[in-house]
């Protein structure tokens, strides 16, 4: 059983490089908010633990978000027993393609963080 809620956190807000990702835990199944800067939800993927592939996803026209919500679904699924549902959005104004590289780097440091805490059954 998943503790109800965990908070992971990575980079500057000032840098705008923040990235943030927010477990809730309903049961066996697992729901991921990533946010950071001026957060929305600009896509969202479902997987059910019946199978491997994802069950429903949808990204916004001209968002991004997806390519740290997908790698969210690959990286957790196998990782928890019930359904995940990942839902993100980072956005920061003039943002620089440096700046999105360390975002992109966060966000792959908290998602093994995550993946460890599972694994010890730290959530």
């Amino acid at each position: 059983m998943l503790k109800k809620t965990k908070c992971y956190s990575k980079g500057r807000i000032e840098d705008k490089t923040h990235v943030e990702y927010l477990l809730v835990c309903l049961g066996q199944d697992l729901t991921i908010i990533i946010s950071g800067g001026a957060s929305h939800i600009g896509s969202l993927s479902h997987t059910k633990k019946q199978g491997d592939e994802t069950t429903y996803r949808y990204t916004y026209p001209t968002h991004r978000d997806d390519v740290i919500v997908d790698k969210a679904i690959r990286e957790l699924q196998q990782a928890i027993e019930g359904e995940l549902l990942v839902v993100g959005g980072i956005h920061y104004d003039d943002i620089s393609k440096e700046q999105i590289e360390i975002i992109v780097k966060n966000s792959d440091d908290l998602l093994e963080e995550i993946k460890n805490d599972l694994k010890n059954r730290v959530l």
